[in-house]
């Protein structure tokens, strides 16, 4: 987004493998993202500045959490998860800012 000024039209999820992600999110949405989500394979974040920096933009947090589909259609945009842990399904859309 900084590089070419590109912003996408669709809310945005980013899957966090570490801290980094979380100023990735926090980065786009400065640039005029819209971040539905942060969805961290990690149990937890390593700094918790950053946890409380995404309940402040009010960026949903996905922890223990991994993406194992993404859907597009013309209408509306969905990301399927699993939580590492129960192994149990979740479903959400990007508009609902739900996962």
């Amino acid at each position: 987004m900084r590089l070419y000024g590109v912003v996408p039209s669709a809310p945005i999820v980013v899957l966090a493998g570490n801290d980094l992600a979380y100023r990735t999110a926090f980065s786009s949405q400065d640039g005029g993202a819209e971040v539905a989500a942060i969805v961290d394979l990690r149990h937890s974040c390593n700094d918790a500045a950053l946890e409380d920096e995404a309940n402040r933009r009010n960026i949903a947090l996905f922890q223990d959490c991994g993406i194992y589909e993404a859907k597009r259609t013309l209408q509306s945009s969905a990301v399927a998860g699993r939580r590492a842990q129960t192994g149990r399904a979740r479903r959400g859309s990007g508009k609902a800012r739900q996962y």
